[in-house]
């Protein structure tokens, strides 16, 4: 995802300045494993004390080490959470594709497709569509 640039770019046309990219890459490992974050999180921050920077947590599970993120990097003043962006974004654009909401849906409930279920994902989805009947179905 960092690779991509995707979401830095969007920030950045959005008026957001000094947007960070750091690849974390065993950070979701850890957080399903319920391993201690803060240490390794913290390993990755070497920005520049001086500035104010938007940090953006592009994974899922990021937003469950928010506080972690939060003390190793005192440096990021505006914090974007993946899970506030993109119920919105999806919701918009299944609006906009009925076709493709009615195919992800079976019986009248929409399935998403994780690739492990988790709690996480479970109070995602009800966050999320709270007004929808939702599931969450393993593709492995």
């Amino acid at each position: 995802t960092v690779n991509s640039h995707v979401y830095k770019n969007e920030m950045e046309k959005m008026g957001k300045e000094n947007v960070i990219e750091i690849e974390m890459p065993e950070l979701a490992i850890m957080i399903e494993n319920n391993v201690e974050v803060y240490e390794y999180i913290k390993s990755f921050n070497n920005l520049d004390k001086n500035v104010d920077y938007t940090g953006v947590l592009v994974c899922t599970h990021y937003g469950i080490a928010i506080n972690d993120f939060k003390k190793a990097y005192l440096q990021i003043k505006n914090w974007i959470l993946q899970e506030d962006i993109v119920p919105d974004y999806i919701k918009k654009y299944l609006k906009e594709k009925n076709e493709l909401k009615n195919s992800l849906s079976q019986n009248h409930t929409l399935q998403i497709f994780v690739s492990k279920e988790s709690l996480v994902f479970k109070t995602f989805t009800q966050k999320w569509f709270p007004d929808e009947d939702v599931i969450c179905v393993e593709k492995v």
